[in-house]
């Protein structure tokens, strides 16, 4: 999902928590840019109340290497992952052990698809507009990197939006819900 801004991935954090506690699904997001735990009285507190899914959040430590990091995402009874986001996630990798950020993340974000398609679970990357990989700003778009790209929009006292740029989510392309 590509955001404009940290008020679009609020937005969507709230409706991506109601949504969850509506469902019962149990998720598990890697809060990379603590969106989720510094925020999550406000995320939180309008959702409804669970129907025996859980909510896991996992905000990594400044010194734990990422690639170790990513392997919490890898847990065979979520129904949900969320990786917020992707930018800082690039930016977090290791780029001194012979491959480059862009191969690790190409890989990550493969390996998490691969592993979301085989236990019919739904993987969920957020990512912020500047999204270009490689030297200079060149290269091809992170959200190439995903099966499907959606762009998140949100203006304040307006419901959030989707619409799904690559790929086919939903019918018709568009859907908007209000923030609860």
């Amino acid at each position: 999902m590509i955001l404009d801004d940290r008020d679009s991935n609020l937005a969507l954090a709230t409706v991506t928590a109601d949504f969850l506690s509506s469902t019962g699904d149990r998720a598990g997001i890697l809060d990379l840019d603590s969106l989720y735990s510094s925020n999550s009285d406000s995320i939180f507190k309008q959702a409804r109340p669970p129907h025996g899914g859980s909510i896991t959040i996992h905000t990594p430590s400044p010194e734990t290497r990422m690639e170790e990091e990513l392997l919490t995402v890898f847990d065979d009874g979520l129904d949900v992952i969320i990786i917020d986001s992707l930018n800082t996630l690039y930016h977090a990798l290791s780029s001194n052990e012979g491959a480059s950020r862009s191969r690790t993340l190409s890989y990550a974000v493969a390996s998490l698809s691969a592993f979301a398609e085989s236990n019919g679970s739904a993987a969920v990357l957020t990512m912020y507009r500047r999204e270009k990989l490689g030297e200079s700003g060149k290269g091809r778009p992170m959200s190439d990197l995903s099966d499907a790209t959606v762009r998140v929009t949100y203006s304040r006292g307006s419901p959030i939006s989707f619409t799904c740029l690559r790929g086919s989510l939903w019918p018709g392309g568009t859907f908007s819900t209000r923030i609860p």
